[in-house]
């Protein structure tokens, strides 16, 4: 349950910047869902790749401490 290793907090993150950047508003649900899904699609394969590939050392901190609190 640790968000240091769920990956994907990273990308909803990455997606909420770019989506409401400079204070961005919606005026409506079709608005915001354009919004979203060309955010999603200028996201890079690498910044997702690269997220993955930070895992193992998190993973091994997590497991050491038995599962308690960490720095990552």
């Amino acid at each position: 349950m640790s968000p240091d290793l769920n990956p994907v907090e990273n990308v909803w993150g990455h997606l909420t910047r770019q989506v409401y950047g400079e204070c961005k508003q919606y005026s409506t649900v079709n608005e915001l869902g354009e919004a979203i899904e060309d955010a999603w699609e200028k996201m890079e394969d690498c910044y997702v790749r690269d997220l993955y590939s930070s895992m193992p050392k998190p993973i091994i901190e997590v497991t050491l401490a038995q599962g308690k609190k960490c720095r990552v």
